[in-house]
């Protein structure tokens, strides 16, 4: 294997710190500061045709990545540190430090296997260095999982080949179905009703959920199950409602603001007695945290 190296901007482009994967290159300067990024490409070209890996780089002035450093060196300026990066036997280098005081005309090299995006509160002042990392879509082609690309929490599994990852889908048990191989679910099969204090009944279109599967279908949508004192809080702000849907102590409840013949023929929250958590069947309120 040989490896092709090539400067993309002949001048610095001003970024912003909290996202530095953005660059405008209207932007560019011939002489850096601590708001300005240099791109570096990298080509890692193999034997084989075709099969070609290329990483960018941005560099951030004044800072320095902590911890998580696999390797440290001596280099004379930052191309030769980003040699030793692309070089490690680790193999998995994808940000690295340059600076310090200059011994024999040569300064600090410090690989690590990490990178701004993956732990942003790394990332501190150093005065001398410079901070050099991959952009994000460098560093997602060669840790694709990085990016959480699989839906819904489901487990992401990176393939052998460079940037090729595939999703493990397990089938739920609420009748959903995914519907792509990234964990994607047809939520037009989701109906809801009114929203009111962050509380909300949800529920399976052409089918009642047990306990347990009420508790997933919240999680799904980024909610937990409504406790009795959330639900009350809604009611007490307006909602109103003849549905009944779980809360979180295994008790059907819905909220009504009038009496009436059908629906409780009271006012507040109408609850049942704890149901069967496998076996009892309703909608379910779900609370946005």
């Amino acid at each position: 294997m040989f490896i092709f190296l090539q400067r993309l901007a002949a001048g610095y482009c001003e970024t912003d710190l909290q996202n530095p994967s953005l660059m405008d290159s209207a932007n560019c300067h011939p002489m850096f500061s601590p708001l300005c990024i240099v791109i570096l490409s990298l080509s890692l070209v193999s034997s084989l045709p075709n099969d070609v890996l290329e990483a960018t780089f941005y560099k951030l002035e004044g800072k320095s990545f902590i911890w998580n450093l696999t390797e440290r060196h001596l280099a004379h300026d930052f191309w030769d540190c980003l040699f030793l990066c692309i070089n490690t036997e680790r193999r998995d280098c994808y940000s690295y430090n340059f600076g310090g005081a200059e011994v024999q005309g040569l300064y600090e090299c410090e690989l690590s296997y990490s990178e701004m995006k993956l732990e942003p509160e790394k990332v501190q002042d150093r005065q001398g260095f410079a901070y050099y990392g991959m952009t994000a879509e460098s560093l997602y082609s060669y840790l694709p999982c990085a990016s959480s690309p699989c839906l819904h929490g489901k487990e992401c599994i990176t393939k052998p080949i460079h940037g090729l990852y595939s999703c493990k889908c397990p089938l739920e048990n609420i009748g959903m179905k995914f519907i792509d191989d990234k964990c994607s679910i047809d939520m037009t099969q989701i109906g809801n009703g009114p929203l009111v204090k962050r509380v909300q009944l949800r529920y399976f279109k052409g089918m009642k959920l047990n306990f347990f599967e009420s508790e997933k279908l919240c999680k799904l949508l980024n909610a937990s199950m409504a406790s009795y004192d959330q639900l009350y809080a809604a009611w007490n702000a307006g909602l109103d409602g003849c549905v009944t849907g779980w809360i979180n102590d295994s008790r059907v409840a819905f909220p009504r603001q009038t009496a009436t013949a059908g629906c409780g023929n009271r006012v507040g929250i109408i609850t049942s007695l704890p149901q069967d958590k496998y076996n009892g069947r309703s909608h379910v309120w779900c609370h946005y945290n």
